[in-house]
């Protein structure tokens, strides 16, 4: 596996296991950063999520999966190669 990219922050359990499923089931690995330090605290502190991150050469299949499941967190990804800031919502 090559590097890493980071595709969302989880801040929901159910969620993230839902959305590890869907990759898995389009062939993608998605790898959970942080999910215990989460687990311990209980998913109860505000803005504390687990990072789903996927291979770089994976990435931008997996973010069509994340669109598809999760419209609403996919409109707040930067398109790829946009670096300005301009509407974005600053989550």
């Amino acid at each position: 596996m090559e590097g890493l990219r980071e595709l969302t922050v989880v801040g929901d359990r159910v969620f993230l296991s839902f959305l590890v499923n869907q990759l898995d089931q389009e062939g993608i690995r998605a790898i959970v950063f942080d999910h215990h330090t989460s687990a311990a605290l209980g998913f109860a502190v505000q803005g504390l999520g687990v990072r789903v991150c996927v291979a770089e050469d994976q990435y931008e299949r997996a973010r069509w999966v994340l669109a598809d499941v999760a419209p609403d967190l996919a409109s707040d990804m930067v398109p790829e190669g946009d670096t300005s800031t301009e509407g974005r919502s600053g989550r």
